[in-house]
């Protein structure tokens, strides 16, 4: 099985207007929509550019051309948080001894905890209802 190489290096900036998240400061895609891959930023995209050249098209996760949009058969809350304090709690969502962590493999380090409760991890919260 090939190892995944996630490049998170990219000079990234807050897109703002009360959105929580950073996007590439080149292409202006967001991070959960880039989510570590090359082939996430766009095409004429200053560091893809830069960094196919630098580690060639070997870099990417998988060949652009072969995407597939798939729905998995899991369900997660709707709302904005893993773990609303006074409500639902994701059934992937753990906090044993204090330590935010999701079974879907989504860093911890972006579970950010507020007063009402432990946000979902950007690349969740970017995921898209399921349809008929």
């Amino acid at each position: 099985m090939k190892e995944e190489i996630y490049y998170t290096d990219y000079p990234n900036e807050p897109i703002g207007e009360n959105n929580p998240y950073y996007c590439c400061v080149y292409c202006k895609r967001s991070d959960p929509e880039i989510n570590g891959r090359l082939e996430g930023h766009s095409e004429g995209c200053e560091y893809r550019i830069e960094k196919e050249k630098s580690v060639g098209t070997k870099g990417m996760s998988f060949n652009p051309g072969s995407k597939k949009v798939v729905n998995l058969p899991i369900t997660v809350p709707s709302g904005k948080y893993c773990w609303e304090y006074v409500g639902v709690i994701c059934e992937f969502f753990d906090n044993e001894g204090g330590f935010p962590s999701c079974d879907l493999n989504f860093d911890p380090a972006d579970q950010k905890k507020s007063k009402d409760g432990v946000l979902k991890d950007p690349k969740c919260a970017a995921l898209k209802e399921a349809t008929a």
